[in-house]
C-alpha cells in the first residue's frame, strides 16, 4: 500500500474531500461497493481503498464508473469527485448528494436510553443519578 504521509496538509485535505465525494456519489448511485468496482474495472479492495483514502483515486476507474452509471443521464462528469463542483450533474443527483451531505453534517441520531426517553442512561429526568440495588434493579422513589 502506498505511503501518502509526505503529503502537504493542503494536498491531504484535497484527497480527503475527493474520497468523501467518491463515496457519496457511489452511495447515491448504488449502495454496493462491489457494483461500483465492477463498473470501474477495479477490484473490490481497490475501490474500498479509494473510498477510505488508503490509495489515490484512479482517474481511469472514476471515468469508467461515471460512464457506466451515467448512461441513464447521458453521462456523468468526474468533476464532482475531483473538484466538488456539482455543475453538470443531473438535478435529482444534486438533490440526493446535498441531502446526504446534510445528514452527514448532522451526525448520527441520538440513541434513546432505556424506557425510550431522551435522558442520559442512568439519570432521572431531573438529572440526578438513578438509584439501583445490588442486583441492578431500580430503587423506586418514596413519596
Amino acid at each position: 500500500m502506498p505511503d501518502y504521509s509526505d503529503r502537504s496538509p493542503e494536498a491531504a485535505e484535497i484527497a480527503d474531500g475527493q474520497r468523501i465525494r467518491l463515496r457519496r456519489l457511489r452511495e447515491v448511485l448504488t449502495p454496493y461497493q462491489a457494483e461500483a468496482a465492477r463498473a470501474a474495472g477495479v477490484s473490490n479492495d481497490s475501490w474500498n481503498n479509494m473510498e477510505l483514502g488508503r490509495s489515490r483515486i484512479s482517474i481511469v476507474a472514476l471515468a469508467r464508473f461515471c460512464a457506466a452509471f451515467g448512461r441513464p443521464y447521458g453521462g456523468l462528469p468526474t468533476e464532482y469527485v475531483t473538484t466538488g463542483r456539482l455543475s453538470g450533474l443531473p438535478d435529482n443527483l444534486v438533490r440526493q448528494i446535498l441531502e446526504l451531505e446534510k445528514e452527514e453534517a448532522a451526525g448520527p441520531p441520538a440513541e434513546p436510553s432505556e424506557g425510550g426517553t431522551s435522558e442520559p442512561a442512568g439519570q432521572s429526568p431531573s438529572g440526578k443519578p438513578k438509584r439501583r440495588r445490588k442486583d441492578g434493579r431500580r430503587v423506586k422513589p418514596v413519596g
